[in-house]
């Protein structure tokens, strides 16, 4: 009997600690009762695996601030809380988002979101056949990139003018540039590059994914380029980023039902897939980063919450 008075005394210690965890979560979050904190109990452990303690209060933060355009998106096989309705895709050539996340597009659209691609480039150097030029290449690629993107769902297909396959850098126009397309499109979550990834060897890639990261670091602010606030365009704070073609992964996509549908649009580029086996290059990069959750075929990201 008295062990098990002692073992009640010590459960009752346990709910009075928990009631002060649950007080103090409710005050930094601003929820109304115990009961609305279960779903954010929940997500706890992952976040906190995930980001960090300090990073994982923050992004509590941004779910209750958040509420309210959650309760009116549909949830996401592909997008972590609180998802979004607005995708925007920053690329720096043709065949970018179809061979490195295109069962990911296709399972947005499915989904019914509205998506956009933003390339830099025309990728007018992707070719070593001897007759063609750059001059030939880009239009041609143009025009494959629009085919794919129409053959996944992809509603907008944008190409800033300018930029040349092989030479983009990390620049304050190419900055400005992607920060006035945040702020005329309001995305809710973006995907590009991760510019940190080890012998990540194209500096295309590694230009456009940190031109992003800063470009939507500016377009939340006031102050920033305040000559392109006008006209309906006001400053948007895109928080929610995935990086795709990285090597620090902590969210995968399982495009095992969509594996066909990337398939057939990277074949639409067909200047850069005549000489694969695409289907057998596709399945056995998706086996490999879906091995480790079990997918037959999957995508990875790094999914970053910016303060």
């Amino acid at each position: 009997m008295h062990e098990r008075a002692d073992s009640q005394d010590a459960r009752l210690l346990d709910c009075s600690e928990l009631q002060r965890v649950l007080h103090s979560l409710k005050h930094f979050t601003r929820v109304d009762s115990d009961a609305a904190l279960f779903p954010i109990l929940l997500y706890l452990p992952v976040y906190f695996k995930m980001y960090g303690i300090l990073e994982s209060i923050d992004l509590i933060i941004t779910l209750r601030e958040e509420k309210a355009t959650r309760s009116m998106t549909p949830s996401s096989s592909v997008l972590l809380p609180p998802g979004g309705q607005r995708i925007l895709f920053v690329l720096a050539h043709p065949d970018d988002a179809e061979f490195l996340c295109g069962g990911t597009v296709a399972l947005l659209a499915e989904e019914g979101r509205a998506i956009q691609y933003l390339l830099v480039t025309r990728g007018d150097k992707g070719s070593d056949e001897p007759a063609m030029t750059p001059e030939l290449l880009a239009p041609l690629r143009e025009q494959e990139q629009r085919h794919a993107a129409e053959t996944l769902g992809v509603q907008t297909v944008t190409f800033l003018e300018g930029y040349y396959d092989g030479e983009v850098e990390p620049s304050l126009t190419l900055r400005r540039e992607i920060a006035f397309v945040v702020r005329q499109w309001k995305p809710d979550a973006v995907f590009t590059f991760d510019p940190w990834r080890r012998n990540e060897v194209h500096p295309d890639h590694r230009a456009v994914g940190i031109c992003t990261l800063d470009a939507l670091a500016c377009a939340r602010g006031a102050m920033y380029y305040p000559e392109q606030l006008s006209n309906g365009v006001t400053p948007h704070n895109a928080r929610h980023i995935y990086y795709f073609s990285t090597d620090q992964a902590n969210h995968w996509v399982d495009i095992t039902g969509v594996v066909e549908k990337k398939v057939a649009a990277a074949r639409c580029h067909e200047s850069q897939t005549k000489h694969m086996d695409l289907e057998a290059w596709v399945r056995r990069r998706g086996n490999i980063a879906g091995v480790e959750h079990k997918y037959t075929c999957a995508e990875a990201f790094h999914h970053y919450v910016m303060g």
